[in-house]
């Protein structure tokens, strides 16, 4: 009924050379940020003034997802604000039109992917070691404008360990302008080359080429810093008891120790142009660079110094 109603005005106003008519589309979707009046309604007639029409701005188009309505009362009061002629001037089509927003869909698969790709390229082991699996995609969205050149930037939680479950934040930005924001679960797996344990190791035991061999196996967040390398394990003591068959980790050795508790030691105190040595107990055992108390047979008193060797301490006047 609109339609046939807008044909016979056009056709009115052509054999009477003076109305421009103003059909209200049921619909409209808008571009830009604004809303004109040749966005909601199509406008014929003289074409300097329909061109005038047409540019009349209407308001801030809605955001992405959102609609709003324009009533033909509205559009009334914006002729007359702009000092239109409105008895030159015939309406026609709907009394209300709905505005929606042009916007382009993000795939959240595709937001998925980039952030872990972006991941993958921040971790510490070899590309062909690491496996990154999406655990949870964003939903898809709905972004003004084109979705190409879109930039993407992942951060993770503070003190998160890039390793297992990592969540991570995905900011989309459009030039230096953040278009939008998704938040993406990854799973992150390891497979690498570590030292194992042969066999059950004593705490205190020194380590030996029989003890340990090398395994490909997944990492966790335990083992992280697992050791992949039988030369970092040669002659370093398990510091704990050790199972077999475990990933070693450098939390679990220490150098070895070359001062035992109760050895008898020279201690040694340097300064310039001086040298003083005296006979110790040690009250702890110790490694190479390692503070420990030293009981002083001269002066009964214990001291506190670093182990050079198996038979020497160095302490501070």
């Amino acid at each position: 009924m609109g339609r046939i109603l807008a044909s016979l005005l056009i056709l009115a106003a052509a054999h009477a050379g003076a109305a421009t008519v103003v059909t209200v589309r049921w619909e409209a979707c808008v571009h830009g940020e604004r809303i004109t009046l040749g966005d909601v309604a199509e406008i014929t007639g003289e074409a300097a003034a329909t061109a005038r029409l047409a540019a009349i701005d209407l308001g801030a188009a809605p955001g992405a997802g959102a609609a709003c309505d324009v009533t033909l009362q509205f559009l009334q009061s914006r002729l007359i604000q702009e000092r239109v002629d409105v008895r030159a001037v015939q309406w026609a089509g709907q009394a209300r039109t709905r505005v929606t927003r042009a916007t382009s869909i993000l795939p959240g698969a595709t937001i998925a992917k980039a952030a872990a790709e972006r991941v993958r390229k921040g971790l510490p082991w070899p590309a062909e070691d690491v496996v990154v699996e999406i655990t949870r995609a964003p939903n898809d969205l709905a972004l003004l404008g084109s979705t190409d050149d879109l930039a993407y930037t992942v951060s993770t939680p503070p003190g998160q360990r890039l390793l297992g479950a990592v969540p991570v934040w995905v900011t989309i930005c459009h030039g230096e302008q953040a278009v939008g924001r998704a938040s993406v679960l990854l799973e992150v797996r390891v497979f690498q080359r570590v030292v194992v344990a042969q066999r059950r190791i004593a705490a205190g035991e020194r380590l030996t080429e029989d003890l340990v061999r090398l395994q490909r196996t997944e990492l966790n967040a335990a083992t992280a810093d697992a050791i992949p390398d039988l030369g970092q394990v040669a002659n370093q003591e398990a510091r704990q008891e050790i199972p077999a068959f475990a990933i070693l980790t450098r939390r679990m050795l220490s150098p070895p120790r070359v001062v035992r508790r109760g050895a008898v030691v020279t201690l040694i105190a340097q300064a310039p142009r001086m040298r003083i040595t005296a006979r110790g107990i040690a009250e702890q055992d110790g490694s190479v660079g390692q503070s420990i108390g030293v009981r002083n047979l001269d002066s009964d008193k214990t001291v506190t110094g670093c182990v050079l060797d198996s038979r020497t301490v160095q302490v501070q006047f």
